[in-house]
């Protein structure tokens, strides 16, 4: 913090590629690991990707949320007692997780130590991502206690993402509740012609709590 004395000057990291890796075993030192993590980055493409096994995400996008009293703004110190509350139509002024990419990746076998995570996951994100034909399956959570489990989550108040042409099957959890997209505190955003496939695992194939969602034209099969 207070390395920047505006907003623009913190949106440094940014339009980077990652693309055509195979990411394994991750998370074996951080049990909230990751296999691909965007904070506080935007214009980033993440495509191509075969990410696989790891404790709870496979890629996931996070801002620092500013809309909180006492947290700072990214990089720019205001000082602990000129930070004021903004409200969510300016806070998103300050989500420099923006305008990212994710698509034609393969995740798989994640959620495996905790819950209430996300396979694909974003939080407090700002405008403009993307999670575009992605394949998400085979991930189970294996908590015997009632806990949560979701494929594709955007949440605390994530805006204005397009989540379309996914496909998600064979997820679940052992106990407790599970999603395949789950919209929760998100503001704005688009989900639609996914494909999921809810047998055996997920007890739901989307689930919102979320302002002016737009959720059409997605296709739900169970074989059960």
């Amino acid at each position: 913090m207070g390395l920047f004395e505006t907003f623009e000057e913190a949106y440094c990291n940014k339009k980077n590629i990652i693309s055509n890796n195979f990411i394994r075993e991750v998370g074996y030192n951080a049990g909230s690991g990751y296999g691909i993590c965007i904070y506080e980055s935007g214009e980033n493409q993440i495509i191509n990707n075969e990410i696989s096994r790891g404790p709870r995400f496979a890629i996931g996008m996070l801002t620092l949320m500013p809309n909180r009293a006492g947290w700072p703004y990214w990089g720019i110190d205001t000082g602990s007692t000129e930070i004021p509350i903004i409200n969510e139509s300016i806070g998103e002024d300050f989500r420099l997780s923006q305008h990212n990419y994710i698509a034609f990746n393969d995740v798989y076998d994640f959620e495996r130590e905790t819950q209430d995570g996300g396979i694909l996951y974003g939080n407090a994100t700002g405008r403009g991502n993307r999670f575009f034909s992605n394949m998400v399956h085979d991930n189970w959570s294996p908590w015997d206690i009632e806990g949560r489990f979701y494929c594709i989550y955007m949440d605390g108040g994530a805006m204005d993402w397009r989540t379309n042409n996914n496909i998600v099957y064979n997820n679940g959890c052992v106990a407790g509740s599970g999603g395949a997209i789950f919209l929760n505190s998100a503001v704005y955003n688009e989900t639609q012609n996914n494909v999921v496939d809810v047998t055996g695992g997920t007890t739901s194939s989307f689930s919102v709590n979320s302002v002016n969602a737009t959720v059409n034209r997605n296709i739900t099969y169970s074989g059960e």
